[in-house]
C-alpha cells in the first residue's frame, strides 16, 4: 500500500510540475504552492 501511494504521489508530482510550468506565467508562486499541497 505504501509503495503504491508513493508511485501515485510521484505521478501527481510530475503532473503538477507540468501544470505549474504551464500556468507559471499568470499564477503567483503562493497560489502554485497551495496547488501542489
Amino acid at each position: 500500500m505504501v509503495r503504491r501511494f508513493l508511485v501515485e504521489n510521484i505521478c501527481l508530482h510530475e503532473r503538477s510540475k507540468k501544470r505549474s510550468e504551464f500556468i507559471h506565467e499568470r499564477t503567483p508562486p503562493s497560489a502554485q504552492e497551495n496547488d501542489l499541497c
